[in-house]
């Protein structure tokens, strides 16, 4: 916390953990922020159950860190909020029926700390997680603050507990911004007059340095970089028919392709993955899900000129993605084949923003300016 009048505070509410070598969008916008000469709160949703599950997170945060603000430097604060339970989607509708009271209850987990946090802030972002169920009792901490609900991700899409879909849909009046990553969002949140679209950015000076090349073999070589949803029987179809390719895939994945031209290499800090996406001929966006044609992963792709292979709603060619109807592989691999002969073009990428862009947009659309 900072007691400097002159200096404006932000607290960010994300279930990402700012020790974590995964690098999200809430790092990046807390980053900028702070270059910016704001105090930000960076606070993660978190639960006794997520800690006994082994959840990731739990390599950073320590049972000394429950409920309890930690300074980390002059002008970041950590906090962990971290109630015995959180809710989860379960496998089936009766189950989230039955369970749907109790789920209703995270409503009133906010800690102290958080509240005191929250209180004390001249801007609070929430991230579409969990914690979008807090929003009421943090906003009447905070009534004279700016509140931004930054859609990261479509609850709807992430086997969400129903709870906290109408629980988010219920509290879009209270925030001064809606931020939608892309248009795919507005049929759920374009009613709302406080509705925006703000596409992701990337720290576009990280991939503008003299980067070594990683791939080793030479040749064509396609990436895939991301946490969850690849659809790995559309990749062994691709990599069964382009073995002139090499597929290497960063991400906590199994290891379900055993091809000789695919590479799993697991999770890895984000500054290492930049060297495998700026040397790559070409992206793939191989999702499980449609409706990530706008995520972060794209604009990083896009960044480095690279043409995409995405999954979506129809086959189509559309600037530099190649669609393909999701879940079809034979689709997938004419839409490869196309990105093949699209080729890597450098041009591409001035139409990309760094997330100082996006922070820029924030801070304006919210009404708010630099301190």
């Amino acid at each position: 916390m900072t007691t400097d009048p002159k200096i404006q505070t932000a607290t960010l509410v994300t279930s990402h953990v700012w020790q974590s070598s995964r690098r999200a969008g809430f790092h990046w916008i807390a980053d900028s922020l702070l270059r910016r000469g704001w105090h930000v709160n960076f606070v993660t949703g978190y639960s006794m159950y997520d800690h006994l599950k082994s959840d990731y997170r739990r390599n950073f945060i320590g049972m000394n860190l429950r409920n309890r603000p930690v300074t980390h430097s002059e002008r970041l604060t950590l906090l962990v909020n971290w109630p015995i339970l959180r809710p989860a989607g379960l496998p089936s509708e009766l189950l989230n029926r039955i369970t749907y009271p109790a789920a209703s209850l995270y409503r009133f987990a906010a800690s102290r700390a958080l509240k005191k946090m929250v209180a004390e802030s001249t801007l609070v972002v929430m991230e579409s997680t969990y914690e979008i169920m807090l929003a009421a009792a943090l906003r009447r901490c905070a009534p004279q603050a700016r509140f931004v609900y930054r859609v990261s991700d479509d609850l709807a899409t992430r086997n969400t507990h129903p709870a906290a879909i109408d629980a988010e849909i219920a509290a879009l009046h209270l925030f001064d911004l809606v931020s939608l990553p892309g248009p795919v969002l507005l049929p759920r949140f374009g009613h709302y007059h406080g509705t925006k679209v703000q596409l992701h950015g990337i720290p576009t000076r990280l991939y503008e340095r003299d980067l070594a090349n990683p791939y080793e073999r030479g040749g064509t070589n396609a990436i895939f970089s991301g946490n969850n949803l690849l659809d790995q029987n559309v990749l062994a179809r691709l990599a069964a028919q382009f073995p002139q390719v090499h597929f290497h895939i960063i991400g906590p994945f199994e290891h379900k392709t055993n091809q000789d031209n695919v590479t799993y290499y697991g999770e890895v800090p984000y500054e290492r993955t930049i060297p495998f996406v700026v040397h790559a001929d070409i992206g793939l966006n191989i999702l499980t899900v449609a409706g990530f044609e706008e995520s972060n992963k794209m604009q990083q792709y896009r960044f480095c000129g690279l043409p995409v292979v995405v999954n979506g709603e129809r086959s189509q060619i559309v600037g530099d993605r190649h669609f393909y109807r999701n879940g079809d592989a034979q689709e997938a691999i004419a839409a490869f084949e196309a990105a093949l002969r699209s080729g890597k073009d450098p041009k591409r990428g001035g139409q990309v923003r760094s997330w100082d862009n996006l922070v820029d947009d924030l801070l304006r659309d919210m009404g708010n300016s630099d301190p």
